[in-house]
């Protein structure tokens, strides 16, 4: 279940589109960040991200997990939770 309240640094506007990192998966024995992206009148649009590429407001995805994503930005490294572990 998503971590509620702990992933609102993960979403924003960026030229007028709105974007949201959505979820986590695994691809080639490593983890993605899957960014959903929503322009207005357009369809919603899904992509891949891998450590070292950058979000739609500047921060660089610095480290992906199961369950959480670190950020490079000017302020410093962020760790964000997308999902609470399993009790």
């Amino acid at each position: 279940a998503a971590a509620a309240g702990q992933n609102a640094g993960l979403s924003g506007t960026a030229g007028g589109t709105a974007w949201r990192v959505t979820g986590i998966t695994r691809q080639g024995g490593r983890f993605i960040a899957v960014l959903t992206q929503a322009a207005p009148g357009q369809p919603v649009k899904s992509s891949f991200l891998q450590v070292g590429e950058k979000l739609p407001d500047g921060r660089t995805l610095a480290a992906i997990d199961a369950d959480a994503v670190e950020l490079d930005a000017a302020s410093g490294r962020q760790r964000i939770r997308l999902y609470w572990p399993k009790t």
